[in-house]
């Protein structure tokens, strides 16, 4: 009875301890964030899209040099977040395409941290649209889609902006991150 109360007792403390050691393992805190990059454009006229406004010759007089800091602003402020690795995730709101993201994160501020995007080119007029930004260090990403919403029902906007679906594993665990920005 001894011998089989001593046996139960070291099971059970092996237990607990491999279970502690495990979960450090396994236990890193990452930091998941959101950034409206407010119009967040290329100076160049996509002629599918309503974005004059942003071009040199557009209303806001939208330069290559307004354009070349306010990437640089973005990168500082992503080099401000959460220490020397960044944060895993960032959802990015009003984001014109991929060729502003490809600008953002070759940034020096933050080109060493590996980041990668996802995003779809969706139905808004003026070409805004969402993206997530991911630290490969800890997010690997399985599936990614845009998700039309459907606004006919509603009386007012007939297009707004997709929804981004993105499917993956962070530290490990498998997650469904939804990123969206509604009008």
């Amino acid at each position: 009875m001894v011998a089989h109360k001593i046996s139960l007792l070291f099971v059970l403390m092996f237990l607990i301890c491999f279970s502690g050691c495990a979960q450090k393992a396994n236990d890193h805190a990452v930091t998941i964030a959101f950034y409206n990059c407010e119009n967040f454009f290329d100076t160049i006229h996509n002629p599918a899209k309503d974005d004059e406004e942003f071009t040199p010759t557009g209303k806001y007089h939208y330069t290559q040099k307004i354009y070349v800091q306010k990437v640089h602003n973005i990168a500082t402020v992503i080099q401000s977040m959460d220490g020397a690795d960044g944060p895993a995730l960032i959802g990015m709101a009003e984001v014109e395409n991929n060729t502003v993201l490809n600008n953002l994160i070759s940034q020096p501020e933050i080109a060493r941290r590996g980041y990668k995007y996802e995003w779809f080119d969706g139905p808004d007029p003026r070409g805004i649209n969402v993206a997530l930004l991911y630290n490969p260090k800890y997010f690997r990403a399985l599936k990614a889609e845009p998700l039309h919403v459907d606004l006919s029902g509603t009386g007012g906007k007939m297009i707004t902006r997709d929804v981004l679906h993105v499917h993956g594993i962070l530290n490990g665990d498998t997650v469904h991150v939804f990123v969206n920005h509604w009008p």
